[in-house]
């Protein structure tokens, strides 16, 4: 006879014994995992891979946000001559408004960036399309390929440096390509002039199957009923191991918590003095960084250990307590451990 419970018969178990942990160990890990992308971002802005510092400082942005992802965005975006995206950075991490706690590197990170910007802003070009032949509310206007939004038809806008290629196309007119070679702190005018063409029935794009879905079968719950002395000694015994068990997750999760604070200070302070590619920063660094993943580890297993001992003991207890048994002498319990759920199988 097999006794299984699910989450909704042990939520107090799952939660202590699942939830902190996984919350606080994803948190470290993206904090982490940030960091090493920004750190192999610094070292290939630093080698003049600004393509590359451009792709690993994005990715550190995306699992965390810090003025000095930003920074280096719009340093690695200025150096591949995309001074549209550099200046879009600048601005986003010099409006940021920091808390009055942040730290010293993020606010270095600020005022280095409200420096640069003044810098920049002189390097923007800019272009004004302007389309004639047509007084047409539906006038599209191609750059290099893409769209360029209605909004910003006859407005100066801001544009790369190099060669940009425009086209307008409106109710069954179109203008020739016009091409400019665009310089920076340039300010430019194209004039797009349409004429009739004849117009081709626009190809349909394929429709979209139907949605697949699938169902989910859950098997039933059988549960046996008894009073054993056998389960009530199993089940405080698996309490007490599980409330052990926790307290000790709890204590290597909360320290592996302040290591991490700690490689964080570390990373965080050498970022604007250019010195994270120290060996010894390095070293000091990552040390902190393998410390807080042991601790983290740890934690993590003796949390799920202790909430399996916690949600098995509560199991025998809630079986112990519905009835008797005809055969207690044969009783032997087993506890059953799975994804998402916990319980005991056995024999009585």
């Amino acid at each position: 006879m097999t006794t299984f419970l699910r989450p909704s018969m042990l939520a107090l178990a799952a939660i202590l014994a699942v939830i902190p942990g996984r919350a606080i160990a994803q948190t470290d890990a993206e904090r982490a995992g940030a960091r090493s992308a920004a750190m192999a971002g610094l070292e290939a802005y630093n080698s003049g891979k600004y393509e590359q510092a451009l792709d690993f400082f994005g990715r550190a942005e995306s699992v965390m946000h810090a003025p000095t992802h930003q920074l280096y965005l719009a340093r690695s975006s200025a150096k591949l001559g995309r001074l549209v995206s550099a200046r879009e950075y600048y601005l986003k991490l010099t409006q940021e408004r920091l808390p009055a706690t942040a730290s010293k590197p993020f606010r270095d990170a600020q005022a280095a960036g409200d420096k640069e910007l003044a810098e920049l802003d002189p390097r923007v070009p800019y272009v004004s399309v302007v389309v004639q032949g047509t007084n047409a509310k539906d006038v599209q206007v191609v750059r290099d390929g893409e769209a360029l939004p209605q909004a910003l038809v006859g407005v100066p806008h801001p544009e790369d440096p190099g060669t940009h290629t425009f086209k307008a196309t409106a109710n069954g007119m179109e203008s020739a390509p016009s091409t400019l070679v665009l310089k920076e702190g340039a300010h430019e005018t194209v004039v797009l002039t349409l004429n009739a063409v004849a117009s081709a029935e626009p190809a349909q794009p394929p429709k979209a199957g139907p949605n697949t879905g699938f169902n989910e079968n859950e098997a039933g719950d059988a549960s046996s009923r008894g009073d054993s002395p056998a389960l009530r000694i199993a089940g405080y015994s698996g309490i007490g191991l599980g409330a052990v068990g926790l307290g000790i997750g709890t204590f290597f999760l909360i320290k592996a918590h302040g290591t991490q604070k700690d490689a964080d200070a570390a990373f965080e302070g050498c970022q604007v003095t250019q010195t994270c590619m120290d060996p010894d920063v390095v070293d000091h660094v990552t040390s902190l960084d393998n410390s807080a993943a042991s601790q983290r580890t740890a934690g993590i297993a003796t949390t799920i250990v202790g909430g399996a001992f916690l949600a098995t003991g509560i199991t025998l207890l809630i079986v112990d307590s519905s009835g008797s048994h005809a055969e207690t002498g044969k009783l032997k319990v087993q506890p059953i451990l799975g994804l998402g759920f916990a319980g005991v199988s056995g024999r009585f």
